[in-house]
């Protein structure tokens, strides 16, 4: 009973402190009016350039995630709670990841608003 009681404790705080994937981070809130003035070119470039940022952080965000679970796992599996110590949580790459999307999400607002081919 002992052990059964542990294991649920370990499960409960490795899977609070597991870092999410970038696909579950939500947009942030970005105003459109950042972008009001930028012509469909400049509007195109920036996706361009936002979406490669996205996808970078987003490797990176990913394979945080992924230790994080192994670790999880790991801890699990073996009780070594220390382990479960190891694992990042939500950092920098997650704030970052939520900025651009909120940004993608402004400039394609404005795009179809102009009517911009993006």
């Amino acid at each position: 009973m002992r052990y059964g009681t542990l294991a649920l404790a370990l499960l409960v705080v490795g899977v609070a402190g597991c870092a999410q994937h970038s696909v579950e981070i939500t947009p942030a809130f970005v105003s459109t009016q950042n972008y009001d003035s930028y012509s469909c070119k400049q509007l195109k470039s920036e996706k361009t350039r936002l979406t490669r940022d996205h996808s970078q952080y987003a490797d990176v965000q990913d394979m945080i995630a992924a230790r994080d679970e192994i670790y999880t796992a790991a801890s699990l599996f073996l009780f070594a709670f220390p382990l479960l110590l190891t694992t990042g949580g939500n950092a920098d790459p997650a704030d970052e990841i939520s900025h651009l999307k909120g940004q993608l999400r402004a400039v394609e607002k404005v795009s179809i608003t102009k009517n911009c081919p993006v």
